[in-house]
């Protein structure tokens, strides 16, 4: 398994997809988003994600790359991924999606 590399170098679309929840529900949203993996998987372009909990539970954070921003909206026009944002959906309150490029890494000296 490769980890992430976040590097502005690799000019990637990045997108960050804050998934607000209840604490009740944000361990099950955290599963759901788990197991459509295989969708990204199976995506031209997808390079990598990472899912996040937030410690209040009240979030789960999605930071996921793509080699560029079409990549990122052939996935979400699949229609067989369809029924698996229904399922999120029915778990969260509210998503909000952010697109970014990196521009700056400052790893600790």
């Amino acid at each position: 398994m490769t980890a992430l590399s976040v590097a502005p170098e690799h000019g990637y679309y990045t997108t960050i997809n804050i998934f607000h929840t209840t604490r009740e529900r944000q361990a099950e949203l955290s599963a759901v988003l788990a197991k459509g993996m295989h969708l990204l998987d199976a995506q031209p372009g997808f390079v990598g994600t990472s899912v996040h909990e937030s410690v209040d539970g009240t979030q789960v954070v999605t930071y996921v790359q793509w080699e560029n921003e079409e990549a990122f909206r052939s996935m979400r026009g699949r229609t067989d991924a369809q029924d698996h944002f229904r399922s999120v959906g029915e778990l969260v309150t509210s998503v909000t999606v952010v697109g970014c490029r990196v521009t700056r890494v400052h790893p600790r000296p």
